[in-house]
């Protein structure tokens, strides 16, 4: 089973931590592993859809690095001068560096969120907070793809009496405002019907219990567990001031210890929790199969 077969209260205590600390973590080892993960993660969960948006990040990177170089000037190390007489240093180059592979990262987790978080999970988790907002997302995300099947019948009606697509210039775009017009004006009738629809249901009385296909299991609070742990010793890492680094005006990183491997592998081992699940599923998968 996968990651996003997990309690959707699981996941998001995964990806909470894992944003701040790829917007945080400054150290370049940190900052690897943040990427790599990052990117493994992406392709893990996302497959052939998220190789190209992977790839994309290759390049920019160094090409963000190279902006951010081009127009910050601070540090101490003298690179060279750029056309306006401005020091271009290796301390301004090294912070592009590493701030381009956060964005990237961040990038890459928002993408492999996308894939591993659906609607239902988000209206679930706030249908334990504030049931209310759970309904109007539920509203909200209802309505889009069926307000664009709305534009679509608005579209195909208007060009079978002569008012299509084929129109240019003012009369086309006329015809384009009276088609969202339309379709907007039967989203709000919907949503109004949709709300006279809960009311009638009893959705605002008092003790109104809520289904829901999630269950919270001892696989879940395996994994609670073992991300808790993993969480402490990177706080511990942090406490020790393990995961920054000091570009101005000058390079200054903590010296690594053995104990600072321990934080990296701890920092690794986290964010690579939705490929080491998936690992370890299809595992033991392989494994039943030759048992049977």
């Amino acid at each position: 089973m996968s990651f996003s077969s997990y309690h959707p209260g699981v996941i998001i205590l995964y990806f909470i931590p894992a944003f701040f600390c790829c917007a945080l973590f400054d150290q370049p080892i940190f900052t690897a592993i943040s990427y790599g993960a990052a990117f493994a993660c992406a392709l893990a969960v996302g497959g052939r859809r998220s190789l190209i948006p992977c790839l994309i990040t290759l390049p920019f990177v160094p090409a963000y690095a190279l902006y951010y170089w081009s127009f910050h000037h601070f540090g101490l190390t003298v690179v060279r001068e750029n056309f306006a007489g401005n020091s271009l240093t290796m301390e301004s180059f090294l912070f592009g560096l590493s701030l381009g592979a956060r964005i990237a990262a961040f990038f890459l987790l928002i993408l492999c969120l996308f894939h591993v978080f659906s609607t239902d999970k988000l209206i679930y988790l706030t249908g334990r907070v504030w049931p209310r907002l759970s309904l109007y997302l539920a509203v909200c995300f209802r309505g889009f793809p069926r307000m664009r099947q709305a534009s679509s019948a608005c579209f195909l009606g208007r060009a079978g009496i002569g008012f299509g697509l084929r129109e240019q210039g003012i009369s086309s775009v006329k015809n384009a405002l009276k088609v969202a017009s339309a379709a907007f004006s039967w989203l709000l009738e919907s949503y109004l019907i949709s709300a006279r629809s809960m009311e009638s249901r009893g959705y605002s009385l008092k003790g109104r219990t809520a289904f829901a296909i999630y269950r919270f299991d001892n696989r879940d609070r395996g994994l609670v567990v073992l991300l808790c742990l993993l969480l402490a010793c990177i706080g511990a890492g942090a406490a020790l001031d393990q995961t920054r680094m000091l570009f101005d005006p000058q390079i200054i990183i903590n010296r690594i210890t053995p104990l600072s491997c321990l934080f990296y592998a701890a920092y690794a081992a986290f964010m690579l929790t939705p490929v080491l699940t998936g690992a370890a599923a299809g595992a033991g998968y392989k494994r039943n199969l030759r048992r049977m």
